[in-house]
């Protein structure tokens, strides 16, 4: 009978071992199904970045064609600009006239001054309006990002250098 009882304590033990066993199973389990569901929303979460990378690709894409053609009508703006507004008649030219060779020199000078400084800062003034007390500039701001239309306006009137109290 002493062999038959040390046998049913050690089935008793074997079961228990197994049932803790079965026990650490089942968690593992809950672990891994929590796991998967962890992994199955994260690769949701990279197609949805990745769409959104497309989406932004083309965006830039599509905005950097516009820039280019935008710059390419700008250009084109500036060079139909230059081309008219130096251009002296020929007949208002005269072979000793050097006060008229000189404007058109001086005209020139500033139009590429002008082109230069657009170029370097993207600030395009389009036109220059006294009205009253005050200057009104029309100008056009190009960068990376477009281009923005606005008005300046500046004050004529003297400024008193003397201290408020």
């Amino acid at each position: 009978m002493g062999a038959r009882k040390l046998t049913a304590a050690a089935y008793n033990e074997l079961i228990a071992g197994l049932k803790s066993e079965v026990a650490a199973q089942k968690e593992l389990a809950k672990d891994g199904v929590r796991f998967k569901t962890q992994w199955e929303a994260s690769e949701a979460k990279v197609d949805s970045l990745q769409t959104k990378v497309t989406e932004m690709t083309t965006s830039l894409s599509e905005a950097k064609t516009e820039n280019k053609a935008l710059s390419a009508k700008l250009a084109a703006a500036r060079a139909a600009d230059a081309s008219t507004a130096v251009k002296v008649p020929g007949s208002a030219l005269k072979a000793g006239n050097a006060a008229a060779e000189a404007k058109q020199a001086s005209a020139h000078a500033a139009q590429m001054k002008e082109d230069l400084y657009a170029d370097l800062t993207g600030l395009i003034v389009r036109s220059v309006k006294r009205s009253g007390d005050h200057d009104v500039y029309d100008c056009i701001q190009t960068g990376r990002n477009g281009s923005m239309c606005h008005c300046a306006y500046l004050s004529m009137l003297p400024i008193s250098l003397t201290s408020v109290p």
